[in-house]
């Protein structure tokens, strides 16, 4: 009956069936273990399909201004997107704030929780790992750069450094590492460990370190399915994408 109220709405909202449509979607990786689930229930609901892209947030900008045809994007507010905006890509009077997530630490399925609620216990937590998986900040990506500002600011820079396995790309291959066994533990979103069998979020970082960022949605000012774009990211602020969400580490607002 829940199911049937939602699809009657849509239907009221943004058309019939008749009017299905291919929604082009650019996704910041916060949403890479939700969206397998959310997506089949969109397009069960509304009959449009979504296609779906995720990319590193330096990759997504780089993809908005090469020009690349997207209807809707969900993007991080730790992503400059001054250029973006610049260009006149991004119909900003459409954004809605969708959900946010914390950074974490992966392990195996079965390792024991870490107690991480000061900067003195993730060092320590740190120290006693022999190897960490983490994006490389050698090569701007946004979490491996502000874990390694923190370890400076905090004091354990020398702890990170002496075991950290850089990974060159997304939060997802560092879960994967662990999950691999080319690391111990690793760091990175909570909700790109969830997306990875193997692996369990065994802490997070303490509220003084973690990284605040929100990913908002938003419709591209090009875009060939305004109407479906919009029932998209009215979608992702249903009840049920919401649950959805909380089940892969993704908090939604």
């Amino acid at each position: 009956m829940k199911h049937l109220v939602i699809q009657v709405v849509l239907f009221l909202a943004f058309g019939s069936f008749a009017a299905a449509a291919d929604i082009q979607l650019l996704s910041t990786g916060l949403f890479r273990g939700v969206l397998p689930e959310l997506v089949p229930l969109f397009e069960r609901e509304t009959g449009h399909k979504v296609l779906v892209n995720i990319s590193t947030p330096g990759v997504m900008r780089d993809r908005l201004l090469k020009g690349e045809a997207f209807d809707v994007a969900l993007i991080p507010t730790n992503l400059n997107i001054d250029e973006v905006l610049k260009a006149d890509l991004l119909a900003m009077n459409t954004r809605r704030d969708v959900a946010t997530t914390f950074i974490g630490i992966a392990a195996r399925v079965g390792s024991p929780k870490l107690n991480l609620n000061s900067a003195a216990a993730v060092r320590d937590a740190l120290a006693s790992a022999t190897s960490i998986a983490l994006t490389d900040p050698a090569g701007g990506a946004p979490i491996g750069v502000h874990v390694q500002q923190m370890a400076e600011k905090y004091g354990f820079a020398a702890e990170l450094k002496s075991r950290v396995k850089p990974i060159v790309g997304s939060g997802e291959d560092v879960a994967r590492a662990v999950a691999n066994g080319e690391a111990e533990i690793g760091i990175t979103l909570a909700s790109e460990i969830a997306s990875v069998q193997g692996v369990d979020v065994v802490g997070a970082l303490p509220s003084d370190m973690q990284l605040s960022a929100i990913a908002f949605g938003v419709q591209l000012n090009r875009s060939k399915e305004p109407v479906a774009g919009k029932a998209f990211i009215e979608f992702l602020l249903s009840p049920e994408a919401k649950a959805a969400m909380k089940r892969k580490g993704v908090e939604p607002l």
